[in-house]
């Protein structure tokens, strides 16, 4: 899961040379520059999102996906987590992988906030305020109160809202930061791809809806379908999505 895989990332950087792919984990950073790097000269608007597809990809390759209990997921998948970098990256049938990744934004990022360079500290926590919905002191996250819930004074400065608007969502609520990412950078995304891009008609016809594999306390969002794999891929091929089911005979032949 995306807490256990955030707690391990010390241990794998450790233990680097056990990593089940360490060549993807590390080639994945340094496509992510270069994807950021060309769409700053193509200026097209960069954001912590990773687009799909990630890259250029041949028509023949795709991502090899299945059906488990009649939800969709990648077949075969790594996690990735350096860092404010989280997400899965998945085989395709061509030997290659496709990349769902995303980069964790900083607090003021998450809230959408653009404040003008040198706002005030007041105009500041109001701007947070009302983009997170907050009406008390208690709410603010960079704050620290007392009894009747007043902010104590030495947390009421520039220096403490800007370190906490300067944070990685992941590093200040990684529950919110899963819930940021879970459908577009988890081994379910496939299903979310697939259902975006398909007809609203033919989505219904084949039973697609969203499901929820977590327990009491946790979510792990995906997209369920009563279809059986034989129709599911006779529409991927008739859209041209690149998607393709597992198929355990060739895994047995290889």
């Amino acid at each position: 899961s995306w807490k256990e895989a955030y707690h391990l990332r010390y241990v794998l950087r450790r233990h680097v040379r056990s990593y089940p792919d360490e060549y993807l984990a590390r080639s994945v950073l340094r496509r992510m520059e270069s994807d950021e790097s060309g769409q700053e000269q193509d200026g097209r608007q960069g954001g912590n999102v990773v687009r799909f597809p990630r890259r250029p990809r041949p028509d023949e390759s795709r991502v090899i996906i299945a059906l488990d209990r009649g939800v969709i997921v990648a077949a075969d998948f790594t996690y990735v987590c350096d860092g404010g970098l989280t997400g899965v990256i998945v085989r395709c049938d061509d030997g290659g992988s496709e990349h769902y990744t995303v980069d964790s934004p900083t607090m003021a990022e998450y809230y959408g906030l653009e404040l003008p360079e040198g706002a005030s500290y007041e105009k500041k926590k109001r701007a947070v305020m009302v983009a997170a919905g907050w009406d008390f002191d208690e709410e603010c996250e960079w704050l620290q109160t007392d009894g009747n819930g007043d902010a104590l004074p030495e947390y009421e400065t520039d220096e403490v809202i800007d370190a906490w608007l300067n944070s990685l969502l992941i590093d200040v609520d990684i529950d919110r930061h899963a819930h940021f990412c879970e459908q577009i950078a988890t081994e379910y995304t496939p299903g979310f791809i697939i259902w975006d891009r398909l007809p609203p008609d033919e989505a219904k016809r084949l039973g697609f809806g969203k499901a929820d594999l977590g327990g009491p306390a946790s979510s792990v969002p995906c997209v369920s379908t009563c279809a059986s794999v034989e129709e599911l891929d006779q529409v991927l091929e008739r859209y041209g999505l690149p998607f393709t089911f597992f198929d355990e005979d060739d895994a047995e032949e290889s």
